[in-house]
């Protein structure tokens, strides 16, 4: 789509048509952040750039309590780890005491 500038008092505006801020959810009070490389204006608007800044904080905090939960995980494991080691260190200390004095059979 190719849109001219129109005058507007001492500067110059440019309309957006209905259509197209339906598509990016914008309304005409909508406020619009506007950056620019020297070449090209990029139009965002401002609510778009708060929510994917709630977003990223949202990761971020999920983040925080999926490292918690896998750091609990892992306590959890290393605790059953020696559990089952220390288990196995008696069994074997069982069975070499069995075969150093093996019972007594009739």
């Amino acid at each position: 789509m190719v849109k001219n500038l129109t005058r507007h008092g001492n500067s110059f505006a440019m309309v957006i048509d209905r259509a197209i801020l339906e598509l990016i959810g914008a309304k005409p009070e909508t406020p619009f952040e506007i950056i620019t490389d020297g070449n090209a204006l990029v139009l965002t608007p401002v609510r778009a750039v708060e929510a994917e800044r709630a977003f990223n904080e949202s990761v971020q905090r999920g983040r925080g309590h999926i490292s918690e939960a896998v750091k609990k995980q892992a306590e959890k494991t290393q605790a059953e780890k020696k559990w089952h080691d220390d288990d196995a260190k008696i069994a074997v200390s069982r069975s070499g005491a069995e075969a150093a004095n093996p019972p007594e059979f009739d």
